[in-house]
């Protein structure tokens, strides 16, 4: 197995709208927490990989995030934002699964660094400015 847990979000009988907030009042929310530490449950899926390697250095790929409820776009959002705001976790982040996935294309992938990241739940601002 390879260790993943579930964020408390998962683990309750009934879900919201949108299992993952990027901030809370609590701040247990995706981006409250250290990147390290977010990473940690977050596995190298095809969309975020491909993610990471349309928005490298030296590439200008647009990335678009389009899918229905639970297909995990805001935890790949959050995923994003974590590794472009402590690039060394993020590289770290690839490093192991390289090693664990035996896949040498995974460490080849690389962070643009000084980058600052703005990351809000759109959800939240229902019927704004309509």
């Amino acid at each position: 197995m390879l260790g993943l847990k579930l964020r408390e979000e998962f683990t309750n009988k009934r879900s919201s709208g949108t299992m993952i907030d990027f901030s809370n009042r609590r701040g247990t929310g995706a981006l409250d927490l250290l990147a390290q530490d977010f990473l940690a449950i977050t596995y190298p899926s095809i969309d975020l990989l491909k993610t990471i390697e349309a928005i490298q250095p030296g590439t200008t790929c647009p990335v678009v995030i389009i899918g229905s409820i639970g297909q995990g776009k805001s935890h790949l959002m959050a995923a994003m934002a974590h590794m472009l705001k402590d690039t060394q976790a993020g590289t770290n982040w690839l490093a192991q699964w390289s090693a664990t996935e035996h896949n040498s294309t995974i460490g080849k992938l690389t962070l643009r660094t000084g980058m600052h990241i703005i990351a809000e739940s759109l959800h939240l601002h229902n019927g704004v400015g309509a």
